[in-house]
């Protein structure tokens, strides 16, 4: 009986020991940490993830279809060397639009 309340405090200090280093990467004191929670929950933290989710799909998305259609571009202005800045043209339109905001 004595040696499973013993693993029982054991295990039980182990998961203090786990919740103190969490808290420890922080700036926070260890009673704070453990009763902090996020502001946002339920149907806007859903919304939030899904807004997120899809521009990241689209932007993907938007990619492929720029890597498709590139051999076609090179192929009616027949200009290989060019190549690079096709590559990199939708890229740079995308982080010149999308940084100001």
């Amino acid at each position: 009986m004595a040696a499973i309340r013993e693993q029982q405090a054991g295990h039980q200090q182990a998961q203090q020991g786990e919740r103190m280093q969490t808290c420890l990467g922080s700036n926070e004191n260890p009673s704070s940490c453990e009763k902090t929670s996020r502001s946002i929950k339920g149907s806007r933290w859903v919304l939030i993830c899904l807004a997120v989710f899809s521009a990241n799909f689209l932007y993907g998305l938007d990619n492929t279809i720029v890597a498709d259609i590139q051999a076609a571009i090179v192929g009616s202005f027949g200009q290989i060397n060019k190549l690079g800045w096709l590559g990199i043209g939708f890229p740079l339109g995308s982080i010149a639009v999308i940084l100001p905001v």
